[in-house]
């Protein structure tokens, strides 16, 4: 199952790398869903809880492409008892370190480099202010880090 919010740019990117890695590895995918926002947590938790209760023995791992509806997911798993499925999201934030810290289905999560993502916005400020330059590029990619319990 992936957990997604195409509305967003970075998080309809995210999902759209996941999907092609997941058909790469022939992982079915075998539902993406749509999370509302605000209430991520909640929906992605009302989403997964309708999954386990339809398709439960099919479900082999859910994506969250972040960590509050990777949140949901994970309390909706523990609720129903499942303890199997893993669980990953995006972007290391401190509740999501500490669920992968806890050792249930939540078990990954990639880092964002928040400072590193806050210096080169600092930099794109100040050559648009100050020397009137544009961006050369409307996206830039900064790596993330893996993190897991290991």
């Amino acid at each position: 199952m992936m957990l997604t919010h195409d509305p967003h740019p970075g998080v309809k990117a995210r999902a759209e790398g996941a999907r092609a890695v997941f058909e790469a590895a022939g992982i079915e995918v075998l539902e993406a869903k749509h999370v509302e926002v605000p209430g991520p947590v909640e929906n992605a938790r009302a989403s997964v809880q309708d999954l386990v209760s339809a398709r439960g023995d099919d479900i082999t791992g859910i994506w969250g492409g972040w960590d509050e509806p990777a949140l949901g997911a994970t309390q909706a798993l523990e609720a129903a008892g499942v303890s199997d499925v893993p669980v990953v999201g995006v972007d290391g934030q401190d509740f999501a370190l500490a669920e992968i810290d806890k050792g249930g289905p939540f078990v990954a999560t990639v880092k964002q480099d928040w400072a590193a993502i806050a210096a080169e916005v600092a930099e794109l400020v100040e050559a648009k202010v100050v020397d009137g330059q544009d961006p050369a590029e409307s996206n830039i990619e900064l790596p993330g880090t893996l993190v897991t319990a290991d």
